[in-house]
């Protein structure tokens, strides 16, 4: 596998095939996953045969019109809806026909179908074991949970499929370090452009990347060659971000990508509990809050809030609350931090199915079992706390941080915690918990099983070595 990935043109992919025919499998291995996540999407879509819409569907399909009517100019820039997802549409539409959204849908389950062949191709490099890599690739490849979002007219396919590439193009660049590949590098700054512009939390990844590309390539060879791109990338991807968030001010008044964030802030506030930390100049909002939640027990959706209860506060995409909320957040951030703390582990367990209307009764209770199946196993996900420490430590301890499989497994823990991190301090249902790791999932599974994958396979090897010792000492 390793001599594949890392060989120019592919042009020995013959030679290879044979030897690994004879061999190690990969090949045979790849084909399954292949063939299971492609069951699995053919089964999902006869069981469920219509494009699953929810609320974050008419936004895009505004911002997708509003690309049509305008063109790509400053106009048509949305100022809730970030580009790259309506453009995805408009290019499906284009070939599929237009408003077709079941081929939107249809596209969405071929990339979950890529994306866990990719998840196979991370473990392989791994793990270095081929039918290692494919039992612990089931947990991606044989998940209904992960298709039924994946299918879903939002964000969270898509996304999930890019950052699982963006990973797998790291690893591959890291491995090779000395011998850098290029294309590699460019391809991740590629990748990471395209998923901040469909997600606005990934808007630190880059810093994150690179800080690890330091620590990796610090007191090497390579580490003079690699800062003058490093710093490139950084200028292009933060130089579009920032011309995309001046844009939307010229255009809409709002500075940032996303009015969402604003009601975000004010979602937290909310979820927290923490308005009657307010300033006295917001106490009118704040008593109305308390009406809303505390006597009315009318929930805290900061959209029905502003709906039915405080609709001045919409008003320039709903600047005056994200301004209130953010007055409270940033007067309090210890208070917002040690409240936010013990949402990291809930978030990693909280489990929700998309409801859905089977057209197919029989499928339907298979995948109902399935499903069950894959809930006891997203039940474990707090393990991956545990793990992404472990990995963490066996990086700082000098005899083992250059094994490929410590760095790898660091390296991946590191983007989920950031992941964790920023999507817990911004979500603000439970239930929406599960909703955002979607695009992060794959990778929790990569570090939740293939940890115990790995310590097997060490204990496997340490006892060859020892009943190897024995026998020469016979």
């Amino acid at each position: 596998m390793m001599s594949l990935l890392h060989n120019k043109g592919f042009a020995s992919f013959k030679l290879w095939l044979q030897k690994d025919l004879q061999s190690t499998h990969y090949s045979l291995f790849a084909l399954a996953i292949l063939l299971i996540a492609t069951l699995l999407t053919v089964v999902v879509y006869i069981t469920y045969p219509y494009p699953p819409l929810n609320a974050d569907t008419p936004g895009y399909l505004e911002a997708a019109r509003q690309i049509q009517i305008y063109g790509l100019s400053f106009q048509s820039i949305h100022a809730m809806r970030l580009p790259v997802y309506p453009l995805f549409i408009l290019l499906i539409f284009a070939v599929a026909g237009q408003g077709n959204l079941m081929a939107v849908s249809i596209v969405q389950g071929a990339l979950f179908v890529l994306a866990a062949l990719e998840v196979y191709i991370l473990l392989a490099l791994l793990l270095r074991r081929s039918w290692l890599a494919a039992l612990v690739s089931l947990f991606v490849a044989a998940n209904p949970v992960l298709l039924l979002y994946s299918k879903q007219i939002m964000t969270e396919g898509p996304s999930l499929w890019l950052l699982t590439t963006l990973i797998l193009c790291c690893v591959l660049f890291f491995q090779n370090i000395q011998k850098p590949r290029w294309f590699l590098f460019w391809a991740m700054l590629g990748f990471m452009i395209l998923l901040i512009f469909t997600r606005p939390e990934w808007i630190l990844l880059p810093i994150v990347l690179n800080a690890l590309l330091l620590f990796k390539t610090w007191r090497t060879s390579i580490f003079r060659r690699i800062i003058p791109r490093m710093i490139i990338s950084l200028l292009v991807f933060y130089a579009l971000v920032g011309g995309y968030i001046l844009t939307n001010y010229f255009v809409h008044g709002y500075m940032g990508l996303s009015w969402i964030e604003n009601m975000n802030y004010l979602g937290k506030v909310m979820q927290y509990r923490m308005y009657r930390e307010a300033p006295p100049e917001y106490q009118y909002i704040t008593d109305r809050i308390i009406q809303y939640i505390e006597v009315e027990h009318r929930g805290r959706s900061p959209y029905q809030l502003l709906g039915s209860t405080l609709p001045e506060l919409r008003a320039n995409n709903n600047h005056l609350a994200g301004e209130y909320a953010r007055s409270i957040i940033y007067r309090h951030p210890l208070k917002f931090i040690g409240y936010t703390i013990p949402y990291v582990p809930i978030s990693l367990t909280y489990f929700y199915v998309p409801p859905s209307d089977p057209a197919h009764p029989t499928l339907h209770h298979i995948l109902l079992s399935l499903t069950a199946i894959h809930k006891e196993i997203y039940h474990q996900n707090y393990l991956f706390l545990f793990y992404a420490a472990f990995w963490l430590l066996l990086l700082c301890w000098k005899r083992t941080r250059s094994h490929h499989l410590v760095q790898g497994m660091s390296f991946i823990s590191v983007i989920v915690l950031y992941a964790l991190v920023i999507t817990t301090a911004g979500g603000y249902f439970e239930t929406d918990y599960m909703r955002v790791h979607i695009v992060f999932d794959q990778l929790i599974y990569v570090v939740t099983w293939g940890t115990p994958a790995a310590l097997l396979l060490f204990l496997a090897q340490y006892l060859r070595r020892k009943r190897r010792i024995a026998a020469v000492s016979q």
